[in-house]
């Protein structure tokens, strides 16, 4: 019995440290952490090494799929168009696969999302902040991020607020993953909707304030999704209410509030390819790419290095180093048929797994309830931002994509026997 306990001790602590290496990942958006995000990825598989000797892998549809794409991947070493990319996109793929062999406790899942929602609490404020002091971040806080003093300065000039993580792109990323948990809250047995709404109010408002305008319209569409599958008449009317005065809050303070008025104005944009219109030509070169090898594909991570050899560039001439902001397009491109029908199977995969649970949400617990609307507002943002997105291509994200697949696998686990009735 004491042996046991030990293990059991020994195996938290493991826990633990793999949770505090998967938040930072997932959370560390332009901060200093960027840079070590990498290794950050290894070390967590490197510690569950130490756990999956003590205990036994759950085998299940979704991990099976994700360890064949990432199988394919690394075949692709053969044949790729740019072998260092290739060889890092592999080992941080490898690395998830031992993340996702053995899923966590309960608890360490709800310190997940709780740690999640402070931390876009805290930047949701400091976006806030960075409107009416705007000096805030370049002059006190520019130790706390990767990007040069000028970077910083150039993004409050365009209008747009990243707070504290230093990216405004990362920050709409962090807010969704907070709206995610609040919206699954709120849809739950538990929540209260008075605390919920203020809430929501301030991560919508601080979304808006990052100008990221398909991260805003996406945290718009899902809720609407939520309420026409809801069967909680009151909660659909509190939330008519709050929308209502959310659109007329917004009209006011766009009046007075540049950025508000600039994420309007980049619906119109269509004069770079960091836009919604100006990205065509990122994305011909991704089906050229293709065409060219429609099999196979070029190589995981080939893709910036085609671009640049097609005269792809960043609008200050420097090499493009932001990938087809097109998942689809540049999965095919790089892994070919084989690896893009892979990707859209695990796509699916959770998509099934997850409404087959909805379908028994009565028989799933609180908890639980509130983890299965995390993944699926998550998924669906992964499969809709990927239109015009790099989801699968950071690791940050594809971090936070690995907890929404090992949340899945453990519920799939801990319902396995309902599901079958």
């Amino acid at each position: 019995m004491i042996a046991k306990e030990q293990l059991n001790n020994k195996t938290n602590r493991i826990d633990i440290m793999i949770m505090i290496l998967i938040i930072a990942v997932c959370m560390s958006g332009g901060t200093l952490i960027l840079s070590y995000r990498i290794y950050l990825i290894w070390a967590a598989a490197l510690l569950m090494l130490f756990k999956l000797g003590n205990t036994f892998i759950y085998i299940n549809r979704c991990f099976i799929i994700f360890m064949i794409l990432t199988i394919w991947m690394g075949l692709g070493i053969t044949y790729t168009q740019d072998m260092v990319a290739t060889i890092k996109f592999l080992s941080i793929y490898l690395s998830c696969c031992l993340i996702l062999a053995r899923p966590f406790d309960e608890k360490i899942y709800l310190r997940i999302m709780k740690t999640f929602e402070i931390i876009a609490i805290v930047t949701a404020i400091s976006i806030i902040i960075s409107v009416f002091i705007q000096d805030m971040i370049p002059n006190y806080f520019m130790f706390l991020l990767s990007r040069t003093y000028e970077q910083t300065i150039i993004e409050l000039q365009t209008g747009s607020y990243s707070g504290f993580i230093g990216e405004r792109g990362e920050a709409a990323v962090i807010i969704n993953v907070a709206l995610a948990l609040t919206w699954g809250n709120y849809f739950t047995k538990s929540a209260s909707n008075k605390k919920m709404l203020p809430l929501m109010f301030i991560f919508y408002i601080a979304l808006i304030l990052t100008g990221k305008r398909t991260l805003f319209v996406i945290s718009v569409i899902i809720p609407i999704f939520f309420i026409m599958i809801s069967k909680q008449g009151k909660r659909k009317i509190y939330i008519i209410g709050a929308a209502i005065v959310l659109g007329i809050t917004l009209y006011l303070l766009s009046k007075n509030i540049d950025a508000l008025y600039n994420l309007f104005l980049r619906f119109q944009d269509s004069d770079d390819y960091l836009t919604m219109n100006g990205r065509e030509r990122l994305w011909e070169v991704a089906i050229n790419m293709f065409k060219d090898r429609p099999i196979y594909g070029s190589g995981m991570g080939s893709y910036n290095t085609i671009a640049n050899d097609s005269g792809i560039r960043f609008g200050n001439g420097d090499i493009w180093i932001y990938q087809a902001h097109n998942v689809y397009y540049q999965i095919f491109a790089e892994t070919g048929v084989i690896g893009g029908t892979i990707y859209l199977s695990l796509l699916s995969s959770v998509f099934m797994s997850a409404f087959k649970l909805f379908k028994r949400l009565t028989d799933l617990s609180v908890i639980h309830q509130r983890m299965l609307y995390f993944i699926i507002y998550m998924q669906l943002l992964i499969s809709i931002y990927g239109i015009t997105g790099n989801w699968i291509y950071y690791p940050n994200q594809i971090m936070i994509q690995v907890v929404i697949l090992s949340m899945i696998i453990f519920l799939i686990h801990t319902y396995k026997e309902k599901l079958h009735q």
